[in-house]
């Protein structure tokens, strides 16, 4: 195992036992510096936490010191904001070695961006990935055109390096609501030994489902979505109307985030319909109103126990078609709790991903477009 140039292993930490093994599991990202208290709600089998930034090394070390024993892992994320780097900016060699002594498995590159026909990027990414070692991970923040006219050249260079890779796709919204980019990831999974998800929503349970080695979803709204650098807080075009994003959670029924005052609006709207009552274990049985006036870790709880139990869902079938058709159910029944709450009249549209997985075949993939004017509706971020 390597040192860290300058700072000496923690020998409390690499005593310990290796945590579990990360296959299959749907990760709860966070920032490096989240409350420890938020992490124990990911602490169940299935689960584990992705710490985000340059903290994240130092953040694994104080988990690991605490027992913690589901799966840790370290997203430095250089990728992101206005002064993002470009994939051709060669890798920390103390990030990687870090995360060895702190003894993560698999260890993530500190990659930069891969722009929309950024060949030499990605190929930078990849081939220093290959050359660092067979426990090394290949991060590819990927422009959202990669899943889409770049797919080919994307799942070339992929197989041509053999190397395990970890997307993150760039959009305002949830990238994979459309069905080109599910067909574009789906191919990718399809054709490659090992992909996984960082950064995502429901996207990450849609990526588990069609076959995904792990996926994270972002606890937070700024590490779900992965934003083009002129939208990110600080840059020119958002420096003077940048105000922070209130809190959401997971709506149960209908398997989409958004804000927790939008969810409980819609729920008194409806009624308070009978067909919000969550049974996770923060609800119990309630609707939502409640967690209007919880703590933040309340909510917080709600919606991790919520992804949590549709990721058991989705692992409880075999890997393949039989987990696809299972997921698809589980997507048309959110669809279906849509239309019996009659939240389109409200304003609130159904989630993109839904649709666009809902929608999707392995031989044909209908066009998003398509599918909306079918129900009638515009599309909107999931």
């Amino acid at each position: 195992m390597r040192s860290v140039p300058g700072r000496r292993p923690d020998p409390a930490v690499g005593s310990l036992p290796a945590p579990e093994p990360v296959a299959e599991c749907l990760l709860i990202q966070v920032a490096a510096k989240e409350p420890f208290e938020v992490l124990r709600l990911a602490d169940r089998p299935g689960s584990g936490v992705v710490f985000t930034g340059a903290g994240a090394i130092e953040a694994i070390q104080a988990t690991r010191r605490h027992g913690w024993k589901r799966p840790l892992l370290a997203d430095r994320r250089r990728y992101t904001g206005p002064a993002r780097v470009r994939g051709t900016v060669g890798f920390a060699p103390s990030w990687l070695a870090g995360q060895r002594d702190a003894g993560v498995s698999p260890v993530l590159t500190d990659s930069g961006y891969v722009a929309d026909g950024d060949v030499t990027a990605l190929r930078a990414i990849l081939g220093q990935a290959a050359e660092a070692g067979p426990d090394v991970t290949a991060v590819l923040p990927l422009h959202e055109r990669w899943l889409h006219e770049g797919r080919a050249t994307l799942i070339a260079e992929v197989i041509a390096h053999d190397v395990p890779v970890a997307l993150v796709l760039e959009r305002a919204d949830d990238p994979l609501a459309t069905a080109q980019a599910m067909a574009g990831l789906t191919d990718l999974l399809r054709s490659a030994s090992s992909v996984a998800l960082l950064g995502a929503g429901i996207g990450g349970l849609a990526a588990l489902a069609f076959g995904a080695q792990w996926a994270a979803v972002g606890v937070r709204a700024s590490l779900r979505s992965y934003r083009p650098a002129d939208c990110e807080p600080g840059s020119p075009r958002r420096r003077r109307r940048w105000r922070p994003a209130p809190q959401e959670i997971v709506a149960a029924p209908v398997l989409s985030f958004s804000p927790i005052d939008a969810v409980v609006s819609a729920c008194a709207a409806s009624g308070a319909n009978v067909g919000w009552a969550c049974r996770c274990s923060s609800c119990q049985g309630r609707t939502p109103e409640w967690l209007a006036s919880a703590a933040a870790l309340d909510a917080d709880a709600h919606t991790v126990d919520v992804l949590l139990r549709h990721a058991e869902r989705v692992r409880r079938h075999t890997p393949g078609p039989a987990r696809e058709q299972a997921w698809r159910r589980q997507c048309r029944q959110a669809l279906g709790r849509h239309d019996e709450l009659g939240l389109a009249a409200l304003g609130w549209q159904p989630s993109g991903v839904l649709m666009a997985c809902a929608a999707f075949s392995s031989g044909h993939a209908p066009k998003a477009e398509d599918q909306i004017r079918a129900r009638g509706r515009r599309r909107v971020p999931a």
